[in-house]
C-alpha cells in the first residue's frame, strides 16, 4: 500500500479473520501502517477501499473512517517528541542546525 510495507493480503485477513471493524484498528494495530507516522493519503485511502468492500461502507462512511484516522494522526504528530520526528524523516539530532 503506497510506500508502506504493509500487503492489501493483511488489511482484508484482519477484516475476515480477526473481525475489524474500524479503520483505525486495522492502521494502528492490525498492521504496521502508522508505525513510522503518516503513512500518506494514498495508502490511507487504499486501506479504507478494501475495508469497505469488505465491510459493505457506503463513501459516507468511509470518509467519516478517513477523517477518524487523519485526527488520531495529527494528534499523534502533535505529542511526539523532536527525537520521534526526526526519526520518522530520517535527520538525527546532531544532524540539525
Amino acid at each position: 500500500m503506497g510506500p508502506s510495507t504493509t500487503l492489501k493480503a493483511e488489511v482484508v485477513h484482519a477484516v475476515r479473520e480477526e473481525m475489524a471493524q474500524k479503520l483505525a484498528d486495522v492502521v494502528f494495530r492490525r498492521t504496521e501502517l502508522a508505525t513510522g507516522g503518516h503513512p500518506g493519503e494514498a495508502a490511507l485511502r487504499s486501506c479504507a477501499d478494501l475495508m469497505a468492500a469488505e465491510l459493505k461502507w457506503d463513501r459516507c462512511r468511509a470518509q467519516q473512517e478517513l477523517a477518524e484516522v487523519e485526527r488520531i494522526l495529527r494528534i499523534r504528530a502533535a505529542h511526539s517528541s523532536p527525537a520521534d520526528k526526526a526519526a520518522q524523516t530520517g535527520v538525527r539530532e546532531s544532524q540539525r542546525l
